[in-house]
């Protein structure tokens, strides 16, 4: 199961492939009751920190809202956590759309 997925530029939103990936993350968390998950938002370098902070929580957020609104269990999504612009794939002051991501890890077991 794919654990990225993209946002287009200075958005939260997701798009229909975003959509596709998270449904077939909420299938395969749903299989596995016992484990917990947390969904990291991150950033590309353009804008200020504390805006891509902002930024990448909003990602999160979204990502997170998607996965409960397919039936996982909110209380096994243990953190919304903004990375904002601190980890890019590609280190460039150019927008990165591999770098204006969520991505959604195990973190341990109920």
């Amino acid at each position: 199961v794919p654990t990225t997925i993209t946002f287009a530029f200075n958005s939260d939103a997701l798009d229909a492939e975003a959509r596709r990936i998270l449904d077939a993350q909420a299938a395969f968390i749903r299989q596995f009751p016992e484990v917990r998950f947390a969904v990291y938002g991150h950033t590309d370098l353009v804008g200020s920190a504390g805006y891509n902070y902002q930024l990448g929580l909003r990602r999160a957020r979204a990502a997170v809202a998607y996965l409960v609104s397919r039936g996982v269990d909110a209380g096994r999504l243990q953190a919304l956590v903004s990375e904002g612009e601190t980890q890019p794939l590609v280190a460039t002051q150019a927008p990165e759309r591999a770098n204006r991501r969520a991505v959604t890890d195990v973190t341990g077991f109920v």
